[in-house]
């Protein structure tokens, strides 16, 4: 763990000690005759069916206090036009009871429908009905991409292979992998989110891109018996298929450094998902294959896309061997485009983006933002340094300074500390001061409310506090930032650092990878720049389309260049194989043979990831739909850039041998 997230899991566990930890959920009640008898009596009794709620603790409203209201609680239980009133839910702990928010959710789902009248506003906000939400969310979009995904890959395999055993045998090992990772995932106590919701789509491409591989060169080899047209494709493919798999989980390991929970768990089981593809694929495959068939000769039966395919693989050869030189100049002029674009890349997480605009839950939240007070709670510790009591005024005159400057600070809708009930001072009264200071009266809680945004406006919030903490209180005292909106903030800020060493950690384990593969720093060297350029690309994409980065879209650098990198190995391999002392000869040859392969691999693959561009999360979308378009910019490079950049190698050392 980084000092900084420990230092918000300290404020976490303080906070916790001294003033307890109950989620919250708040309910905001619009209407014109709020404060006469009519008004009054529909309160009362929705705050006391409330009450009454299985997982509700208590309930803060207008009610405790008979509709008087004190100043320090405006803006808190009743809008300033008095017409929109606040009702506070603190939940009990649902850890025992995993049921248990569901629960509560439904029966304030039920409760608010039967409480709907005309004249009247409900809306319902709070991180607990988020999680709610989100779990709800997953549970559709797994219904969903798994069918989706095995139809759009079944499409895919029987346009590419043209033999229903094509379609079938790799779909089938699709399946097995994916009941075998989320087993695994099951039995480790973890639950889908909306980052691990993506592991059955990934997984199941992945997974056929193996096996792909190793039917096409089945169908296209020379041997005529059937034990040894296995073995003769076993043996062109069992090395590069395996580093290629070594390198994809490489990516998704390197997401282990991720101070982001789902983003870990996604690369710890994607890694292990592309482990047990290879070994079941391979070996599952190979098996199978062993008994059927030996097919008849294809090569002269390719159809009209295949035709145009080759074709278009034969000018790639021809431009890589005549133009190196202006190849490598235009992917250089696209890596400084790249860079460009990659620097206006912002973090930014906002939660109800996440959900989307349509969803109720976003509305109501962004109602009760305009309407009452923020959802947005960062709660602050205040201490004196030297460790004592408060007890003096001019102390708590300096608080009350800092309080104020918070109460101005844009997207501040409430502030509530101690300080702001006088007549109470630290003896109780109409608030429990036991929930604004601690037992012993060395800590102070402020309570903060703000808008719902994103982490980049809240970033410039906690900044903000912090520098009127600086200005206000200065070094006598000690202001501690903690709740649930500020851990958002701050692991958010942490994206940009976390995908940079990810990706840098990675490429640095994929590059090492290639030159174990070939024992050659040669082929180290020529494999840089055909599969960093795409990702720079993509990273331009996203900064001149104004694509923030987010928790799925910080994974795509790391798990893109794991997966862009395998055409590379594949195509090293064949021209390797291939090279006979000319290496426009191997470059035409590594194109026919292996272009077919690649160019299949990736439909099947980009196609299996845009699957979840239907899915209910903004993050999760985009990382789906750059993550193919990534791999297509990554064959392109392949099939052109790498030709290339052999090409001018060849000029070099020509004379010698591989």
């Amino acid at each position: 763990m980084s000092a900084d997230l420990a230092e918000i899991e300290a404020g976490e566990t303080r906070f916790k000690e001294l003033f307890g930890s109950r989620e919250t959920v708040l309910v905001a009640v619009t209407r014109s005759d709020l404060f006469e008898e009519r008004g009054k009596a529909y309160l009362t009794k929705l705050v006391a069916n409330l009450s009454k709620l299985e997982g509700v603790a208590e309930v803060r409203s207008l009610a405790d206090s008979n509709f008087v209201v004190p100043p320090h609680l405006v803006g808190l239980l009743v809008s300033e036009d008095q017409k929109t009133a606040g009702i506070h839910l603190q939940l009990t702990d649902f850890g025992a009871d995993p049921g248990g928010l569901d629960r509560f959710v439904d029966g304030l789902d039920a409760l608010i429908d039967e409480n709907r009248e005309d004249g009247t506003r409900i809306a319902v906000a709070g991180i607990p009905l988020e999680k709610r939400e989100s779990s709800r969310l997953v549970l559709r979009d797994q219904r969903i991409f798994s069918p989706l995904c095995f139809v759009v890959l079944g499409v895919v395999l029987l346009f590419v292979t043209r033999h229903l055993a094509g379609m079938l045998l790799p779909l089938a090992f699709a399946g097995i992998t994916i009941l075998w990772t989320l087993g695994l995932y099951a039995l480790s106590g973890r639950t889908l989110n909306m980052i691990t919701s993506l592991l059955p789509p990934v997984i199941m491409t992945l997974s056929a891109s193996t096996t792909i591989h190793l039917y096409m060169e089945w169908r296209h080899g020379e041997e005529t018996g059937k034990v040894e047209r296995v073995v003769g494709a076993l043996r062109k493919l069992f090395v590069p298929c395996f580093f290629a798999s070594g390198t994809t989980m490489i990516g998704f390991l390197s997401l282990l450094l991720s101070d982001t929970p789902a983003v870990r768990s996604f690369g710890l089981f994607a890694a292990l998902g592309v482990a047990v593809a290879f070994v079941i694929g391979l070996g599952g495959m190979a098996a199978i294959l062993s008994y059927c068939r030996v097919p008849e000769e294809e090569h002269h039966r390719e159809g009209f896309v295949g035709r145009k395919l080759v074709r278009l693989l034969g000018l790639s050869a021809e431009l890589a061997i005549r133009h190196p030189g202006k190849v490598v100049a235009v992917t250089l002029a696209l890596c400084v485009l790249g860079i460009s674009g990659a620097l206006r890349v912002e973090s930014n997480t906002d939660l109800l983006t996440f959900l989307g605009e349509k969803s109720s839950l976003v509305k109501d939240t962004r109602y009760i933002d305009e309407h009452l007070t923020g959802t947005g709670v960062i709660e602050l510790l205040v201490k004196r340094t030297d460790g004592e009591a408060f007890d003096g005024l001019e102390e708590f005159a300096r608080i009350s300074d800092f309080e104020n400057k918070v109460r101005d600070l844009p997207h501040v809708k409430h502030a509530l500390g101690l300080v702001d009930i006088p007549q109470v001072g630290l003896s109780g009264g109409g608030t429990s001061d036991g929930s604004l200071v601690s037992d012993d009266r060395r800590t102070l809680r402020i309570t903060v409310a703000a808008e719902s945004v994103g982490t980049r406006e809240g970033e410039a919030l906690v900044s903000a506090i912090r520098d009127a903490a600086s200005e206000k209180l200065g070094d006598g005292f000690e202001v501690t930032q903690t709740g649930a909106f500020h851990r958002i903030v701050a692991e958010s800020n942490r994206l940009t650092a976390s995908q940079v060493k990810s990706f840098g950690v990675a490429l640095v384990f994929i590059l090492l990878s290639i030159g174990l593969v070939f024992r050659s720093l040669r082929y180290t060297a020529l494999a840089f720049l055909p599969n960093v350029a795409p990702l720079l690309i993509a990273a331009a994409i996203m900064g001149y389309g104004g694509i923030d980065l987010s928790a799925g879209t910080s994974m795509i650098a790391s798990v893109m260049i794991g997966i862009a990198v395998d055409d590379t190995i594949h195509f090293l391999s064949a021209f390797r194989r291939n090279y006979r002392g000319c290496g426009d000869e191997a470059i035409r040859e590594t194109l026919r043979s292996t272009g077919l392969s690649l160019f299949a691999t990736t439909l099947a693959l980009s196609l299996g990831f845009w699957v979840a561009v239907f899915g209910s999360f903004q993050p999760t979308v985009y990382f789906a739909l750059l993550s193919g378009i990534t791999m297509w910019l990554a064959l392109a490079f392949d099939l052109v850039v790498l030709p290339s950049c052999l090409k001018l190698a060849c000029n070099r050392w020509e004379p010698r041998t591989t």
